[in-house]
Formats: structure tokens, C-alpha cells, sequence
């Protein structure tokens, strides 16, 4: 995979707050900073793997305490119910460390400004409006996670 830098603009610098947040988050997400050099991107790697490793001995441990308490039906539900849904963000990092070549080529794609004449109208009309709801919705998400 290959670190550049890359000027953002269009779509993707309405999004740059949620790449942020997914790169915070330990995704594999390792273009779109600001600063690429060897070192920096090397850490940046050690970050994500260490969160996909501590995610995934945390869900091991999980496994392990619902096999200890197996012969408990209560624990032996709430356990169930704790694993499947813890399930999807293990799910979830593998699904973007495995397909994140597809989301760089989305995000390449969106990262082209429209400048044709039907856009601007369009673009000047509801471009503060969904960046405002956009930035309501990620506060919303941010405060309830």
C-alpha cells in the first residue's frame, strides 16, 4: 500500500472530518495526512495493528468467558449477546483492512471538484447545509460512542 499525500478537495474535504476519526479509531487508513514520512507511517501502522490485536484478544477473552460459564444458561446468554455484538467491529476492521483499495478508489473518485456550470448552482446551494448535518450527525455518534 502506498502512502502519498494527496490534496483533498471536492467531496473528501467535506469528509476529512470522519477519515480523522477513522484514522483515530485504529482503521486501516493510512493516506490522507498530512505528513507521510518513513517514521510517521510506520507508527501509524504499529497503531492500527496494535488496535486490531488488542480488539481481537479482547473478543478472545470474551470466548473464553462465555466457554467458562457455559453451564449457566443466564451467563451463557448474556455472553452470547455480548460476542455477537462485539462481532462487528472485528468484522468491520477486517472488512476495511481487506478492502481498502476499493475505498481509496471511491474516495480518488470524490475527490475531483465539479466545476461544470449544472454543478455550481446546486454545489452553492446545499453545500453548507449537508457539511452542517454531516457535522451534526458525527457529534451525535462521537457522544453517544
Amino acid at each position: 500500500m502506498m502512502m502519498t499525500k494527496i490534496k483533498t478537495q471536492g467531496l473528501v474535504s467535506d469528509l476529512m472530518p470522519n477519515i480523522k476519526l477513522m484514522q483515530i479509531a485504529g482503521h486501516f487508513l493510512f493516506n490522507y495526512h498530512s505528513e507521510n514520512a518513513g517514521m510517521s507511517g510506520l507508527l501509524r501502522k504499529l497503531y492500527a495493528s496494535m488496535h486490531a490485536i488488542l480488539l481481537v484478544i479482547n473478543f478472545l477473552c470474551m470466548a473464553f468467558n462465555m466457554a467458562q460459564y457455559s453451564d449457566e444458561v443466564n451467563e451463557l446468554t448474556a455472553n452470547t449477546i455480548t460476542i455477537l455484538f462485539f462481532t462487528h467491529s472485528i468484522i468491520k476492521l477486517a472488512f476495511f483492512g481487506i478492502t481498502s483499495k476499493n475505498f481509496y478508489r471511491t474516495l480518488a473518485v470524490w475527490n475531483q471538484s465539479n466545476s461544470h456550470p449544472l454543478f455550481t448552482e446546486s454545489d452553492a446551494r446545499y453545500h453548507q447545509l449537508a457539511l452542517t448535518k454531516m457535522r451534526r450527525l458525527l457529534y451525535f455518534i462521537c457522544a453517544l460512542g
